[in-house]
Order: C-alpha cells, then structure tokens, then sequence
C-alpha cells in the first residue's frame, strides 16, 4: 500500500526553533525553509509528503494547491482549517493509502488515529527529519572516504606498474 504523508504546515513550523526563527523574519521565509526540508526528506524516504498551511481566516479565500519539488502544498480555503483538509483527507483516503498525519494538535490526531492514520508529533517529526540528513550526511562522508582510498589503491598499483617496467 503506498503512504502519504499529511503536515501541519504552521505546527510544524512553530515546533523547530530554526523554523520560528525564520518565522521572525517572514512567515513566507518559514514556509519556504519547511519546504525544503520536507521536498529532501520526501526524496530520502521516497513519500508524498502534503502540506497544508490554514488558510481560513482570509476573506474570500478559494484556497490553492499546487504542486513543488517533491511536495504539494495546500493553502486552505476560507473558513476552513488544515485540520478539517487532513481530517477529510485521512478519511477519504484510508483504503488506499497508509496515512500519516503530521500534527501537535490532540483533537487531530486522536480523529485520525481511529480512522486508521499513523501519528507523529511535530518535534518528533523534525527529529526524525534531523535524523535522516545527519544519517545521509555520514553515508555521503563514507562514499567519499571509499571513493578516496580507492583512487589512492589505483595509484599505487599503477605506480608499482610503471616502477616495475
């Protein structure tokens, strides 16, 4: 069964303390910074990965998705919040897809826990993303140590070669 996962776009962002910070500076700074983190995380996990940040306090608002990297990215319509997107998209989808739902909000993830969705907290989410790309991170730094002595082994045998001639 494929998986899907489900982010709380603003949860996310005020659960890791770059995040907020970036938010300091710009809430489009701190969506952007989210993005591609989870665009990378997408690819390391080989996930759908959707986020949705609320967008129902805007007045006449139609909502907008679209598509980004590895992303898509969902901007709720008026007068309805990421939670109710993520509820409706854990019920709809739950024959289909392994859902995850990415949230700190109780009421969301004990709903979409019984409709069948794997929960992870925010911070526990950001952990697990850190995770990964210090995990990536040694396995490049090991490639490249492989790749290093390799050359070096080839060196030597031609230069024994040629020493030998």
């Amino acid at each position: 069964m494929k998986s899907r996962y489900y982010v709380d776009g603003y949860n996310l962002i005020h659960a890791d303390k770059a995040l907020r910070e970036a938010m300091d500076i710009s809430l489009e700074e701190a969506r952007l910074n989210l993005e591609d983190m989870l665009s990378g995380y997408s690819k390391y996990i080989d996930k759908k990965i959707v986020v949705i940040y609320d967008g129902h306090m805007v007045k006449d608002n139609r909502g907008e998705s679209y598509e980004k990297d590895e992303l898509t990215i969902v901007f709720t319509k008026e007068n309805e919040t990421a939670d109710s997107y993520i509820e409706r998209a854990s019920y709809e989808l739950a024959d289909r897809y392994q859902i995850y739902v990415v949230t700190n909000d109780l009421a969301e993830r004990n709903l979409t826990f019984n409709e069948g969705a794997v929960v992870i907290g925010s911070r526990a989410f950001i952990a697990k993303i850190h995770d990964s790309l210090n995990l990536e991170k040694k396995m490049h730094e090991r490639k490249m140590i492989r790749e290093e002595v390799a050359y070096t082994n080839d060196l030597q045998s031609q230069l024994l070669k040629w020493l030998n001639k």
